[in-house]
């Protein structure tokens, strides 16, 4: 992937919700994940950030101390995000919209 592309298949023209909630220009995305209603940018930062597919409204930043964040993917039903960091670190996390925060680390 060339430096600061990412390439997704969308419906829209405008791809700057993706970027907005990046609070600095040294942080870039790594990898990403897709269900039917996510998208999950894992960074650089240790960060994962989640926005809404149909939107691409920002809805919730997962953070872990274990270093950049390599890859990112859904359960097949969307309900799950694995994230796996450089460093061979696994986190699961459940989503639910029944729950406060949505996203809860087990």
């Amino acid at each position: 992937m060339a430096e600061g592309c990412i390439n997704l298949l969308l419906n829209t023209k405008d791809t700057s919700e993706l970027f907005a909630p990046l609070p600095s220009a040294r942080i870039k995305y790594a990898c990403i994940a897709t269900s039917s209603q996510h998208i999950a940018l894992g960074a650089n930062s240790g960060g994962v950030y989640c926005f809404a597919r149909d939107t691409l409204k920002y809805v919730q930043l997962l953070t872990n101390k274990e270093g950049p964040v390599s890859q990112v993917k859904f359960s097949p039903d969307g309900s799950w995000l694995a994230v796996v960091t450089g460093g061979g670190h696994v986190a699961l996390w459940e989503y639910s919209v029944h729950k406060a925060p949505p996203w809860e680390r087990c």
